[in-house]
């Protein structure tokens, strides 16, 4: 399975420990049953900023991602973690993990042929190959930004059935979506429907340049969207973290494209007489205008 394949290797890092066998940990770090999920929220809401968080989580605990823009990401080793080395030792637990998260992790287009960090490209000449390629994945948690691009609400009936086989053949390929979009009604009323639990993400304030978000998980439905007015499944109140923002580029949809508009502009370097005559030439102006 693919997650045999790009599972961690225990490597020795400067000299410490002593190596165990990946195969003998296959088990402990087994897919779990798929589920469909959804981010929603309202532009700078903190949509994709959750989803990546998310997904920095899932790498670290040995997990294989897939997502539609790139993210940097760090190999995670407990030997090198103050938490993990205080805790095992209180514990008396013995084993440490290092886990390649580089490799665990993909990115997929269907326009570019960008390679992910794993070292392979995945891109595809049409949608339609795209998606014939994600519905044969398992093991997996794959993450569409800007979901509404992929499960269009106004394809309707014409909904291929390539797409309802990435959608409804989850659980048992352990096979998790997670799609992000404005609103639900963007995306797909199959897919809508089938959606096991929305987060919708808020953005509260703004404090000295720091985000605080919140997250609010819903899990019904009334009509065509989600059900608001029941309280709340869960509820996570969280500032923005620069380990998260520094993972993600927000821009990679317009990644090849050129500017289109050209920026004129002058600079000057002023030494402090020359600052000095620009005051002065200042309060002559302002003094011209009485």
């Amino acid at each position: 399975m693919e997650q045999q394949n790009l599972f961690i290797q225990l490597e020795e890092v400067g000299g410490i420990g002593k190596k165990v066998l990946a195969s003998d940990l296959l088990d402990i770090f087994s897919a779990s049953e798929g589920s469909i999920n959804m981010y929603y929220g309202l532009i700078g809401n903190g949509k994709t900023y959750a989803a990546t968080s998310d997904i920095l989580d899932l790498l670290k605990q040995g997990k294989v991602v897939y997502a539609n823009w790139h993210i940097l990401v760090n190999d995670f080793d407990d030997r090198e973690s103050l938490f993990m080395i205080i805790m095992n030792t209180i514990l008396f637990r013995k084993r440490f993990y290092r886990i390649p998260c580089a490799k665990n992790l993909h990115y997929f287009d269907a326009d570019t042929a960008k390679p992910c960090q794993c070292g392979q490209t995945h891109s595809f000449d049409s949608t339609g190959e795209l998606v014939e390629w994600l519905s044969g994945l398992n093991d997996c948690h794959i993450f569409f930004d800007e979901g509404q691009d992929m499960f269009d609400s106004y394809e309707g009936t014409r909904f291929s059935k390539a797409k309802r086989r990435l959608i409804l053949h989850t659980r048992h390929y352990h096979r998790t979506l997670n799609i992000i979009s404005q609103r639900p009604t963007a995306i797909q009323v199959s897919a809508r429907g089938n959606v096991n639990r929305f987060y919708k993400c808020v953005k509260l304030a703004t404090l000295f340049g720091r985000p605080r978000f919140a997250r609010y998980e819903f899990q019904e439905m009334t009509g065509e969207t989600v059900d608001e007015t029941k309280e709340p499944i869960s509820e996570k109140r969280y500032w923005g973290n620069s380990e998260v923002f520094s993972a993600y580029n927000t821009d990679y949809l317009a990644e090849g494209i050129e500017k289109s508009q050209q920026v004129f502009f002058e600079a000057y370097d002023l030494t402090f007489k020359d600052k000095v005559q620009a005051f002065k030439n200042l309060f002559s102006r302002l003094k011209a205008r009485k």
